[in-house]
Formats: C-alpha cells, sequence, structure tokens
C-alpha cells in the first residue's frame, strides 16, 4: 500500500511540472521526486536501492545549483537567470519522465518476470559467470599494456597527447582498445559481488590486482580524479546490491567515500601543479619514478597535519568541487543559450542508426559525427577545451524539447529493466554488465547518452562473442562446466544457502 501512495504522488508531482513552472518549483517538484522514487524502491532486502546514484547524480547536477545558489555564485556570474529557469523547467520535465517510466519498467520487469529464480547455487550459471569474469580481467589488462606500449599515457602536458584521425585505422584501434580497458568496469563490480559472497578463486583475486595495477600509473601518472571517483562508484554499488540492513558500517563507508572524493581534490590539483612545474623545468616527466615523487608530494601537501601542508602551492575550496558536480544544469544551460533555445535537430534520424554505427569503423564508412564534448567546446565556445553535453542536452540537440522527455523515458525503462532484473535473477550476466556500464554513464550527469548508447551496442557484441566461445571452452576441458567451484553458503551479506 505504501508502495502504491508514494507512486501515485510521483505521478501527480510529475503531471504538475509539465505547467510553466518558476525556477523555484522546479527544484522544489524535481528533489520531491527523487525523494518519492529512492522510498519507492526502497523494500525487503534492498534498503538502498541502485538508483539511488542516479538520483543523487542529478539532484547534485540540476536543483541543487538553484537551492543554494551562494555556494555556486561564480557559475551563476557566467549565466543568464532566464536561461537557467528554462534549463532547470525542462530538466524537471525530464526527469519527471524518467521517474514515472522507472516505476512503469519496474513494475511490467516484476509482473512478466516469471523465469524460475537461478541463484548462486546453480552451479552451471556460476561458471559461465565466473568465466566472464575471468575474461573481461585477462582481455582488460592485455587492452591496457598494448595501448600503453604503443601510445602510451597520453600526457597532455608534456604534448605528448597522440593525434590520430578519427576516420583512420588507427583510430578504430584505438576505439576498440578503450572498449576493451572499459571491461574492468564490471570486472569490479561482478568482483565485488562474488568476494562478498565468498564466490571467487584466486586466479580472480590475482586479475583484480592486476586491475588495480593498470590504474595506478592513470591516477599517478594522469593524475586522473575521474579513475578514483569510478572506483567508489562501483564499490557504492556493490553495497546497494548486497546490503540487506542498514547499519553504521554503512554511514561510514559512505563518510569515508565522501572524504576520499574530497581528498583527490586536493591531491590532483596539487599534483597537476607540481607536474607542470616540472615540465617547465625539464625535468623527464615520462619517468615514473618523477610522477611518483610528484604523486607523494602532493597527498603529504593535502594532508592537514603533514609538515609539507605549509608548502602547498595550490588551493581548493568548496567552489571548486561543487562546479565539477553542478555541470549538468550548466552544460545544459550553455546548450539552451548557443542556440537560441531552437534545438537544430542535428542528425535526428540517424541517432537511431547509432547501434549500427556502432559497429562499422569509420574507417570504411562516412558515419556523421554526433555532437560530443569535444565538437560543443569548439563550435560554441571557440576553444579546445571539452565541454559537457550532458542527456538532456543531446536529447535536445538532436530531437528538441520533446527528445528530452523522449529520451530520458527510454532510459526510466531500460534502467528499471536491467537493475529489477539483476535483483531478481543475480546471475544475469549480460543484465549486470548492462546496468553497470547506463549507471556509470549517468551518474556522470555531463556525459551524453549517445556514447553510452554506443558503448552497450558494441559490448553486446563482446557478450555474444563470450556466449558462442562458452561451449567450446566446455568441450576442451571434457564436457565439464568451465571453472566451476561448489557454491558455499554464507551467513550474512544478502546471500541465502540452496534449499
Amino acid at each position: 500500500m505504501k508502495r502504491n501512495f508514494l507512486a501515485y504522488g510521483i505521478v501527480f508531482l510529475s503531471l504538475c511540472c509539465f505547467v510553466d513552472l518558476s525556477v523555484g518549483w522546479s527544484c522544489f517538484i524535481f528533489i520531491a521526486l527523487a525523494a518519492l522514487l529512492f522510498f519507492q524502491q526502497r523494500g525487503l532486502g534492498t534498503p538502498l536501492p541502485p538508483v539511488f546514484l542516479v538520483l543523487l547524480a542529478y539532484v547534485l547536477g540540476y536543483p541543487v545549483v538553484v537551492v543554494i545558489p551562494w555556494m555556486y555564485q561564480d557559475l551563476w556570474a557566467h549565466m543568464n537567470p532566464y536561461i537557467i529557469g528554462l534549463a532547470m523547467l525542462w530538466a524537471c520535465r525530464g526527469f519527471a519522465a524518467f521517474c514515472c517510466a522507472y516505476l512503469l519498467g519496474d513494475a511490467l520487469t516484476r509482473r512478466f518476470h516469471k523465469q524460475k529464480h537461478h541463484g548462486w547455487d546453480d552451479a552451471e550459471r556460476l561458471a559461465y559467470v565466473r568465466y566472464a569474469v575471468h575474461t573481461f580481467g585477462i582481455v582488460a589488462i592485455a587492452a591496457w599494456a598494448v595501448r600503453q606500449y604503443y601510445w602510451g599515457l597520453g600526457l597532455t602536458v608534456a604534448g605528448a597527447q597522440p593525434v590520430v584521425d578519427v576516420n583512420s585505422a588507427g583510430s578504430s584501434i584505438i576505439q576498440a582498445l578503450l572498449l576493451l580497458i572499459s571491461l574492468r568496469d564490471p570486472f569490479f563490480f561482478l568482483f565485488g559481488i562474488m568476494y562478498i559472497r565468498r564466490l571467487h578463486d584466486r586466479f580472480m583475486s590475482i586479475l583484480f590486482v592486476g586491475m588495480v595495477a593498470t590504474l595506478l600509473p592513470e591516477i599517478i601518472g594522469l593524475g586522473s580524479k575521474g579513475a578514483i571517483i569510478r572506483l567508489l562508484v562501483i564499490a557504492t554499488l556493490v553495497i546497494a546490491y548486497t546490503t540487506r540492513r542498514l547499519n553504521l558500517k554503512q554511514f561510514c563507508a559512505g563518510a569515508l567515500m565522501i572524504m576520499i572524493v574530497y581528498m583527490s581534490f586536493l591531491v590532483i590539483t596539487e599534483y597537476r601543479q607540481t607536474f607542470s612545474d616540472k615540465y617547465r623545468r625539464g625535468e623527464d616527466v615520462f619517468s615514473f619514478s618523477v610522477q611518483a615523487e610528484a604523486f607523494s608530494g602532493a597527498f603529504l601537501a593535502s594532508l592537514p597535519f603533514s609538515e609539507k601542508s605549509q608548502q602547498r602551492r595550490t588551493d581548493v575550496d568548496k567552489t571548486d568541487v561543487l562546479s565539477r558536480i553542478a555541470s549538468g544544469i550548466f552544460s545544459f544551460g550553455y546548450m539552451l543559450y548557443f542556440t537560441g533555445e531552437r534545438s537544430p535537430y542535428e542528425y535526428a534520424w540517424q541517432t537511431f542508426l547509432i547501434p549500427v554505427y556502432s559497429l562499422v569503423p569509420r574507417a570504411l564508412v562516412d558515419k556523421p559525427i554526433f555532437l560530443n564534448p569535444g565538437r560543443f567546446g569548439r563550435e560554441y565556445f571557440h576553444s579546445s577545451t571539452a565541454i559537457s553535453v550532458s542527456a538532456l542536452g543531446a536529447f535536445y540537440h538532436a530531437w528538441g524539447y520533446g527528445g528530452i522527455v523522449a529520451g530520458m523515458a527510454f532510459i526510466g525503462v531500460t534502467m528499471a529493466f536491467l537493475i529489477r532484473r539483476t535483483l531478481l535473477r543475480v546471475t544475469a550476466l549480460n543484465s549486470t554488465v548492462f546496468m553497470v556500464v547506463m549507471v556509470m554513464g549517468l551518474v556522470e550527469v555531463g556525459g551524453s547518452f549517445f556514447g553510452a548508447l554506443n558503448h552497450l551496442s558494441r559490448l553486446a557484441v563482446i557478450l555474444l562473442g563470450l556466449y558462442l566461445l562458452y561451449p567450446m571452452l566446455k568441450r576442451l576441458r571434457g564436457g565439464h562446466a568451465a571453472m566451476a567451484l561448489p557454491a558455499m553458503p554464507r551467513i550474512g551479506g544478502g546471500y541465502e544457502p540452496p534449499r
């Protein structure tokens, strides 16, 4: 009864937002919709619904900027209040469509998902999941090694960013390598789930160590905050899927993650300044020892009680962190401003062919270049700096205002299906992989959904290849389930022993 009442509240507020609302009412409805959907999805065994990551990201990316404007003074100074109000109104409408579609998708999945539940006690399915996790780890590490050997890290500050023609075969190879490297996201998620349920094996643990080792050059060499934050998002998603009752341990873990995010801004900002100084002095910044020395110095300078904290040369306050989080409303607002509030409807019909375009190399077929951060920066800001597009901005640019509502509704239905199916059938590998990729793409509010769709289409081919290769592997192993181990019961952690 409570769930139905909350669902009716979401529908009622969604209908209200389709009248002309002030910026204040748009923010109120936006936040109310997020809160209602969060509590509506909470249930027995899911005190922290996985969709809460997307809800939190969108609340931080849109209405919070308007609710507490004194914390975003620099951002408000560069944006017309009228544009902010218009962007907030359509963001609210798109988010309302997302929430209603999520309710519909979740209800339909619950109703029609009548397939027999297969848990971790199913040895064959456990073997297939373990085989897929092993493959993800091996392929991602191998692809990272190949890219590192031929193209290196691409240190932008040192002018070593690889320049490859977008229509060349080299570009297609780099895109393929990046796709394979991105398999580490579903690897980390599945490894976390299996580790908590004690279903991992020694080889999987070795791959985990190797995967973490591939991240260190990105964090230390490139000074990437994104690599750190992505790991934290995946860890939070693992907690959401395995927690059956919130306790002090989860709250402490959340507080620790928030502290790590803030520390990453402190460390990386100082590191980049130190790295630039070393490059200008002519030091060998391509040496990992030089990078490690600069990173360790930046880390010590970021600790509050360190002796080196007084030597710190950069300053990071809450405005720097919040401006990065609030990329949604400002990227969408910039899109409305520079297009004169009139969508160019660029490649409107071609967007439906993205799953086909994603599989054909650009060197063979002349494909349209959909709006991306690089194009947005060059065409509207006349700068080489990449400007966030956001999912709302991409839908608006291709399909107009109606595309915002339709696109967000499509995302809501799809995400609800993937999340609910993964919860109902814990060994649904394909749904799990797609769910992780979608959540990671939407948590980055400034990212375009078309890029995520392109990524999902290519992942589908990889998963199909894994499915076709599995019977061959079984035959090579004498007909036995590959890498199957008995599922051991575990008390707690969301695991139920076989009945």
